[in-house]
């Protein structure tokens, strides 16, 4: 390995961004002293990689443990004449955290886990896709959501984005909700009946699971995308 340190691996990012500590302090939200205690070794990690990911316009993995390309896919297009004039911290996807479905049930848990710097794996929103900073990614499981009738299918392996802040949810929605006879979070199609809330598969193989009104959303699916 090249860096033995994140922070030996943040000052080269900022130096091959062409940037100062200053400036790469302000575009990440962080106290300048803060930079610079994880840059000298005094500090090991930090909460802000991602956004540090973003300003520099290298991978948050390769920040993390040098695994992967150096640079974001994107650096080109940063990089390009014709970019010149443009921040690159606009340019720059945000990263959001791929998170297990243990985890998922908790909303203090999932702030918690965006908060403490200990999350391994970090993917990119979709453009345009609007939601909270508190949104994470979960991989769906098993078979329940694939359809073949038309609709959108959620095979095993794809990644949801999942906004916890957006519980305000109509028929139709795609919700990650918590099951009240079981305590687990699930992944479903939601429709509400008159007599209760039913959370609905898309393979006919597999019967609607009818919750009552106590049924908690754990947050709306804003967005989704292939396999990690």
């Amino acid at each position: 390995m090249r860096f033995q340190t994140i922070g030996q691996r943040v000052k080269y990012a900022i130096e091959m961004a062409g940037k100062d500590v200053t400036q790469v302090a302000r575009e990440s939200s962080m106290a300048r002293s803060t930079l610079y205690d994880l840059i000298g070794g005094r500090q090991t990690t930090s909460k802000k990689l991602p956004e540090l990911a973003r300003a520099t316009g290298f991978n948050i993995e390769w920040l993390q443990s040098e695994v992967g390309l150096e640079e974001a896919g994107a650096d080109d297009q940063l990089r390009s004449p014709s970019a010149d004039n443009i921040d690159p911290t606009e340019l720059a996807p945000k990263l959001y955290p791929v998170l297990d479905w243990v985890n998922a049930g908790s909303w203090n848990e999932v702030a918690h886990l965006h908060e403490s710097g200990d999350i391994e794996h970090w993917h990119p929103a979709q453009v345009g896709i609007r939601c909270s900073e508190y949104s994470f990614w979960l991989e769906v499981q098993g078979r329940s959501m694939i359809s073949n009738m038309g609709d959108h299918s959620f095979p095993p392996g794809m990644l949801i984005l999942v906004d916890p802040i957006q519980k305000e949810c109509v028929t139709g929605d795609y919700v990650v909700a918590m099951r009240p006879d079981t305590d687990q979070a699930t992944f479903k199609r939601l429709n509400f009946e008159e007599d209760a809330v039913y959370l609905e598969p898309l393979n006919e193989q597999y019967r609607p699971i009818r919750v009552d009104y106590d049924c908690e959303i754990v947050g709306k699916v804003v967005g989704f995308m292939g396999s990690l």
